[in-house]
């Protein structure tokens, strides 16, 4: 982390808890605030807890991710959080709806920690976005 750098508060949302929290711990060890929610009660955590980042998983079963990050995005100030997509889905069909449904990117599963880490650096500089 460089001195300009922030910790970040991060919000994983995945309907595999074991898949939530395994990413969540990861994301602890970088030294960020993470927090964890495995369905649609993610909509009223992020209004509460005001993430800096999302990491949203697509497929869920009561409510869907991009349904997730609508109602995020209506209820979200203009600090909104960067919402990144997880998923399964690897298709530029599934990757057009999920930016079009208000995500900022895309990553498919199993995650690169690489790609994820340039992610939330860029994020910890102060970048709006990607």
């Amino acid at each position: 982390m460089t001195a300009n750098s922030k910790n970040l508060r991060i919000l994983v949302v995945d309907d595999n808890q074991d898949g939530a929290d395994s990413l969540a711990r990861v994301i602890r060890l970088w030294g960020h605030d993470v927090h964890t929610a495995y369905d649609e009660s993610a909509v009223d955590l992020a209004t509460s807890l005001r993430p800096d980042v999302i990491l949203l998983d697509i497929a869920m079963p009561r409510m869907d991710g991009h349904h997730v990050a609508r109602r995020i995005r209506e209820r979200t100030p203009a600090d909104a959080p960067l919402i990144i997509a997880i998923t399964g889905f690897h298709d530029e069909t599934a990757r057009q709806r999920a930016l079009d449904a208000g995500f900022d990117d895309y990553l498919i599963k199993p995650v690169d920690l690489t790609t994820l880490g340039r992610l939330l650096s860029t994020r910890q500089q102060g970048s709006p976005g990607i």
